[in-house]
C-alpha cells in the first residue's frame, strides 16, 4: 500500500456524517487566538474540555466550528479580569 492510499484509507475510516466543516491546524488556531504555534499545540490542545482533534495520516485537525465555539464558550465563561 503506498503512502498516498494509507492517508486515504485513514481518512475514510476517520469521516463519519456530520464532519462537513472545514478542518484547521494547530496553527491556524494560534493565528485566531493570538498565541505562539508551539503553545497551542503542546498545551492548549492537551487542556481538559478542548475539541478533540482528528487525525488523518498522522497529522491532527481541528473543525473549524468546534474550535470557534469553543473560543466563545470561553468568553462567556470568564469574567472580565480587573487591571
Amino acid at each position: 500500500m503506498t503512502h498516498t492510499q494509507r492517508i486515504i484509507e485513514t481518512t475514510r475510516k476517520a469521516w463519519r456524517p456530520g464532519m462537513e466543516g472545514q478542518f484547521i491546524t494547530h496553527q491556524d488556531i494560534a493565528r485566531k487566538l493570538n498565541l505562539n504555534a508551539d503553545h497551542v499545540r503542546d498545551r492548549l490542545t492537551h487542556r481538559p474540555g478542548f475539541p478533540a482533534a482528528y487525525t488523518f495520516g498522522g497529522a491532527r485537525r481541528w473543525k473549524e466550528d468546534d474550535i470557534e465555539e469553543w473560543i466563545e464558550q470561553q468568553r462567556q465563561a470568564k469574567p472580565a479580569r480587573r487591571a
